[in-house]
């Protein structure tokens, strides 16, 4: 017997698992949005300390949060999360594959290991985990959302790996789509702009010497919209993508991008 099935199952709520939902980017704005909606959510990150206070966190607002301390790149962090759901809430109902990295690098200068990384993290994880999770969705439907990027049809020097990635991504989602919509499995992929977090700051101070500058100049001449895309916006498109007021929507890919992507040239 596992530990999560010496635990009392509650299953007054639709479950979904999301992996790096403790980060403190588009990850926790998912975990935000999800439980908001009232779905239980499995979070599965490698970082313990962030798990810990997203379960902190979850206790004074009544959130319903359990999580697996796992990297999701280990083969076995896809049983383990399903293990987690099964055990403690008796069913699974939706994969949200946030977790991903950056790289921001010319093509010619990628190593192996650094593009054996990427595509571990950012495709292999949502392939693992859709793969472990499906089965489960065959009885009553669900739905699987992966977070793919706007680099997937217009980048940047540098982001041309990263988009490749992010580009099977997309091919992945339609093609889970094809594969089990008669069986009542939707899959969409959601493509977010430049979105504010840690990571996303660090992986520009590689290429920009003023990180806030190059923000500030990309949100006022290469959106239409003045304010910038946040966490939550995101989190709050994948919980309606999840809903059932979306219930027609699948193997599409809906952007989130202050309307960068719509434009030919910059606004200036």
């Amino acid at each position: 017997m596992n530990n999560y099935e010496q635990r009392s199952a509650v299953t007054n709520g639709k479950v979904a698992i999301i992996t790096g939902g403790a980060g403190e980017g588009i990850g926790h704005g998912i975990t935000n949005s999800l439980t908001n909606a009232g779905w239980n959510v499995v979070v599965v990150d490698r970082d313990e300390s962030r798990l810990s206070k997203l379960r902190q966190s979850a206790l004074s607002q009544s959130h319903r949060i359990e999580s697996v301390a796992i990297d999701i790149t280990v083969p076995d962090a896809p049983q383990r999360a399903v293990e987690c759901a099964l055990g403690v809430f008796g069913r699974i109902d939706g994969l949200v594959n946030s977790a991903g990295v950056g790289l921001s690098k010319g093509i010619a200068e990628v190593t192996d290991e650094e593009f054996d990384s990427l595509f571990n993290i950012d495709f292999r994880a949502a392939f693992r985990f859709s793969r472990a999770v499906i089965p489960h969705l065959l009885s009553a439907g669900g739905c699987i959302i992966n977070i793919g990027s706007i680099h997937v049809e217009r980048s940047l020097p540098g982001f041309g790996i990263y988009g490749s990635v992010k580009a099977a991504l997309e091919a992945f989602s339609r093609g889970i789509a094809i594969d089990y919509g008669s069986r009542g499995i939707r899959s969409n992929c959601v493509h977010p702009g430049l979105v504010m977090s840690p990571q996303n700051r660090s992986l520009i101070a590689g290429f920009a010497p003023d990180p806030d500058a190059w923000i500030e100049n990309f949100t006022r001449t290469k959106q239409l919209l003045d304010a910038q895309v946040t966490a939550a916006q995101v989190g709050d498109l994948v919980a309606w993508l999840m809903s059932p007021q979306a219930a027609a929507i699948t193997g599409q890919s809906v952007v989130i991008d202050g309307g960068s992507s719509a434009m030919l040239f910059g606004r200036e």
